[in-house]
């Protein structure tokens, strides 16, 4: 008998994600974008994360328009770390229904657990949901 956890995850919508994207991805899309260099994009994205590192050494926080705020802090322990919150307008860009990659599963966008788990029953009948 299966959990029913088990069989929620197993039957909610999710995203299938494909490979991350590299640096050299990155590269090849501003520089379609833009007409710039591969040099020259990956040099400024390079100082970037310098003036980043900068700063936050500094104790400044760094707001860059559209991308966010890295702001430096420490933990409890004593180490240093940066935290990153996402630019307002960058999270309603992600945040909207506009997405072009593959959704598995996606018969199931909107059922609440009890008919995922009806769901799972149906496709598992020698597996049913533990009651």
């Amino acid at each position: 008998m299966t959990r029913r956890i088990t069989a929620i995850k197993a039957m909610q919508p999710k995203i299938k994600l494909r490979r991350s994207a590299e640096m050299s991805d990155l590269i090849d899309l501003v520089t379609r974008r833009t007409g710039l260099g591969r040099g020259e994009i990956y040099g400024v994205t390079l100082e970037l994360v310098d003036a980043i590192l900068h700063f936050a050494r500094q104790g400044q926080a760094i707001k860059i328009e559209g991308l966010g705020i890295f702001t430096p802090s420490l933990k409890a322990n004593g180490d240093f770390q940066v935290n990153f919150r996402a630019d307002v307008s960058l999270r309603r860009a992600l945040n909207t229904r506009e997405f072009w990659g593959e959704i598995e599963n996606k018969r199931n966008i909107g059922k609440n657990g009890d008919e995922l788990v009806a769901l799972w029953d149906e496709d598992h009948p020698d597996d049913p949901v533990e009651e």
